[in-house]
């Protein structure tokens, strides 16, 4: 298992115990974006990103031609926007955001922390 704060991917789909504040951190747009497995450690298979948002964020409509996206809302109400469809997100809200279709959110309250799964990892 890797050490707190460190993680080696030689070997990778090793057993992970990551605490609170680490990650691999990466800023996109105005979002904190922390890897708490990047793509490297499941051989490609997934990663798995926390974000920090604040008010107001909506990244551009986008899609992923060969990546799935799901999302777990940990903190805070954001809106999802997947095809045509709305959906009013608050914690413990699951969303799914399949391959191929256009989609993006906007946080609603002062910031918002979500789970980010992308499949397979990038």
């Amino acid at each position: 298992m890797a050490e707190y704060g460190y993680m080696s991917y030689a070997d990778p789909l090793d057993a992970l115990l990551l605490p609170p504040g680490h990650g691999e951190g990466l800023w996109h747009l105005d979002t904190l974006w922390t890897f708490k497995i990047p793509a490297a450690a499941s051989g490609g298979a997934f990663s798995l990103a926390e974000q920090l948002i604040p008010k107001g964020s909506a990244p551009p409509v986008h899609r992923h031609a060969h990546q799935d996206e799901a999302w777990i809302v940990l903190d805070g109400e954001v809106t999802f926007f997947i095809n045509d469809e709305q959906h009013a997100a608050g914690p413990g809200s699951y969303v799914f955001g399949p391959r191929g279709r256009a989609h993006t959110h906007r946080v609603e309250s002062d910031t918002a922390r979500l789970a980010t799964l992308l499949i397979p990892g990038t």
